[in-house]
């Protein structure tokens, strides 16, 4: 058991710590917004990526290969694993914030069945002070990082699951976007 939970919370601590490049908080699309985006089977209309983009060159060429079966690169169907980072694909980091810096911060100041750490509750206050007041600087995401692991530890990946199911559908997180309230916290 203390095995599984160090390495639920190194996968969680290696996510956060991944996560860093934070963008800056502007205005965002919806994450309904973001999920009608779609790329037609020649992928042909990548419009959201700037012209001229040496990364969808580089995207492109790296799946003719692996999906050509006369290329020495080709990787079978069924050896294939989709990888996505956090640009929007599967957590919007814009609509209006960090979606896991607003869970560890509910988990830590609001989830009643849940009692924090001094240092860790003293972190998601921090966090939250910053992201309403729109300040959210290399010092916020190191307090979140911190804290991140710890808030989530000895948490079985189908109750994690659960939570953030149950977190999305309470923070109406798929309609925010960042013109919206913070004030989601605590659903």
């Amino acid at each position: 058991m203390y095995r599984t939970n160090k390495i639920i919370a190194t996968l969680v601590a290696s996510f956060m710590i991944g996560s860093i490049g934070w963008m800056p908080c502007s205005e965002a699309a919806s994450r309904m917004e973001i999920a009608q985006i779609s790329v037609n089977q020649k992928g042909s209309n990548f419009k959201y990526w700037q012209k001229g983009s040496a990364v969808l060159a580089q995207l492109r060429d790296y799946v003719q290969k692996v999906t050509n079966p006369k290329d020495k690169d080709f990787i079978p169907v069924r050896d294939r694993i989709a990888v996505f980072d956090v640009d929007g694909t599967l957590v919007c980091e814009t609509a209006p914030f960090c979606f896991d810096f607003l869970m560890m911060v509910d988990r830590a100041l609001y989830d009643s069945s849940y009692t924090a750490s001094a240092r860790d509750a003293q972190n998601a206050k921090d966090v939250e002070m910053d992201i309403y007041a729109h300040k959210v600087t290399n010092d916020t995401r190191i307090k979140t990082c911190e804290s991140h692991a710890s808030v989530f530890a000895g948490m079985t990946l189908v109750l994690c699951q659960d939570l953030v199911q149950h977190k999305m559908r309470n923070f109406n997180y798929f309609q925010l976007t960042n013109r919206d309230s913070l004030a989601t916290l605590a659903l």
